[in-house]
């Protein structure tokens, strides 16, 4: 988006342009056969929870319903991780 200004002291007309950050995307229901990588996740995360064979985000949710321990379970798969994965999955919600 252009602005224009003008110099309360020369009078000459400044242009300036303002950028405004993208919003993330947000949406009500996300869709169980959604890839993994729509989450976003960080390598490490993405590839912990892929290795292990989530590679939908409706695999994902059902882990998370059935079984709390699931940063316990899975190799390379920290509090970090299952954090990163819980906020991941609240903003596609």
């Amino acid at each position: 988006m252009n602005n224009c200004l003008t110099c309360p002291h020369c009078g000459k007309v400044i242009t300036f342009t303002v950028k405004r950050p993208m919003p993330e995307p947000e949406y009500d229901h996300p869709n169980p056969d959604w890839p993994l990588k729509q989450l976003g996740l960080s390598v490490r995360a993405y590839n912990a929870l892929k290795n292990e064979g989530y590679d939908t985000i409706g695999k994902v949710l059902l882990a998370l319903d059935a079984n709390v321990n699931l940063a316990r379970q899975l190799h390379n798969f920290g509090p970090k991780c299952y954090s990163e994965v819980k906020m991941a999955l609240r903003r596609v919600r």
